[in-house]
């Protein structure tokens, strides 16, 4: 890479607040790779996350998940994005990990109701309190480099302010 660092931006946040979204939008306008890390997870063990979630439960799709983000990070060879889990940063190695390898950036939302679809796609929003769960989630996300409240922005300002984050 003649002395060019690999930089890697993380995109976190609470679920369906568009990290996938964003991250592919960014990564097709800046010419950068893209990782969902669910989507990594799911190809890697050949079930959705809501299924393996079901069948072998939180705590075990938490250490995949954590062993899955270190071995992407340490496979990298280019600059990317990376959309991150809505839990990702509950284990405080992820964070760390996160933290220490490249820039987070927290995109924020006010929590709304989920349609049914998403709901299918998203195990622990059933049977959950989200306001409790986001209580807890918004501690870690607010560890983050930057913060963009998307309630705030227009689409064409959030893709500004992401330009301006990933091309400084």
């Amino acid at each position: 890479m003649h002395g060019n660092p690999i930089k890697i931006f993380f995109l976190t946040g609470f679920m369906a607040v568009g990290k996938t979204y964003w991250a592919k939008r960014m990564g097709s306008l800046l010419d950068y790779t893209v990782f969902d890390l669910d989507e990594v997870i799911e190809r890697h063990n050949q079930n959705t996350i809501s299924e393996i979630i079901n069948l072998q439960g939180e705590p075990y799709f938490r250490e995949l998940e954590s062993e899955i983000l270190r071995e992407l990070i340490a496979t990298l060879t280019a600059s990317c994005i990376i959309s991150l889990g809505g839990g990702t940063l509950i284990n405080a190695r992820n964070l760390e990990l996160v933290k220490n390898s490249g820039t987070l950036i927290w995109l924020k939302r006010n929590i709304r109701p989920l349609n049914h679809e998403e709901k299918k796609t998203r195990p622990l929003f059933i049977d959950t309190d989200i306001d409790k769960l986001y209580s807890i989630r918004k501690e870690h996300y607010s560890l983050s480099d930057y913060c963009l409240d998307l309630d705030s922005l227009s689409n064409d300002e959030i893709e500004s302010r992401l330009t301006r984050i990933i091309e400084s």
